[in-house]
């Protein structure tokens, strides 16, 4: 009798749920954020030309879409599953800590890199079950959540665009092992002595300190999470030369603007995309 009581709280509470989460996002979804360059974007699917992706590069899940897509398009998409990372967050509470490129590009000029056409944010391992438990009923007409599995080790998750596959990579933080530390395919630098370190499966090692507690920052227009002293983290994933870089095929570093400036706008589509330069 307790195991249906529970059963039956448990999907009152899913409908409730559902119910507040179509409430809270109806204005998100009539006014969705569009970056500055929206007015160009529908043109460039399934275009082609210098700077166009296509399926080969595997940024995006084929399931969903299978043509070239442009580098600014992948960009106003992530911008708009940001918004569906927030929405997610205020309903569980799970904090998603943005990593890697776009924590480089939000240190640098508050806004993607103009090249980058990957994001992943990192969660807690204690976050793990609650977005599991969310993602198996929730569901929108412009993107689906895929979480990170809790029985198998080094499966990632992701939030997707169902419109052309666009997607977040989810990655999860857990403490790291002497076998971790000492393995030979650690992407990060030699970190400093620390009582706690933690790590993602891509390997890259993290101070626990340097990462909690997070910290709130907007990107795009919508709510994400970053390191605590997001200085350090990236020192200790890139070094200095990419915190300090002036210059980057055609963009030029701006002292002025503290942003990335091209050269010329004729081709949208330059620099050519490069995967994880950063």
């Amino acid at each position: 009798m307790p195991a249906i009581v529970s059963s039956l709280a448990l999907l009152l509470l899913r409908s409730i749920g559902r119910l507040w989460y179509s409430l809270e996002c109806s204005s998100a979804t009539s006014a969705p954020f569009t970056p500055t360059m929206s007015g160009k974007v529908s043109s460039l699917m399934g275009s082609t030309g210098v700077g166009v992706l296509n399926s080969k590069l595997e940024d995006y899940d084929k399931a969903f879409y299978n043509g070239p897509i442009h580098v600014t398009v992948i960009q106003a998409t992530l911008y708009r599953l940001l918004r569906e990372l927030e929405n997610v967050y205020r309903m569980t509470g799970v904090q998603f800590c943005l990593a890697h490129d776009g924590l480089l590009g939000h240190y640098r000029s508050r806004r993607l890199l103009p090249w980058s056409t990957t994001m992943t944010v990192l969660i807690k391992k204690s976050q793990l079950p609650t977005l599991n438990d969310f993602a198996m009923w929730w569901n929108t007409k412009d993107a689906a959540l895929f979480a990170p599995s809790v029985a198998q080790q080094g499966i990632i998750g992701r939030i997707v665009s169902k419109t052309n596959g666009v997607y977040i990579t989810i990655r999860v933080l857990e403490a790291t092992t002497p076998s971790v530390l000492a393995s030979k395919a650690l992407r990060s630098r030699p970190i400093r002595a620390a009582a706690k370190t933690l790590h993602e499966e891509s390997l890259h090692i993290y101070n626990q300190d340097d990462l909690f507690p997070l910290r709130p920052l907007s990107l795009g227009g919508s709510l994400i999470f970053a390191p605590r002293d997001t200085r350090v983290v990236l020192l200790q994933e890139y070094g200095e030369e990419p915190m300090q870089r002036q210059q980057w095929n055609t963009y030029t570093w701006s002292t002025v603007l503290q942003d990335w400036v091209q050269a010329s706008d004729a081709n949208l589509g330059d620099p050519p995309h490069v995967r994880r330069q950063y």
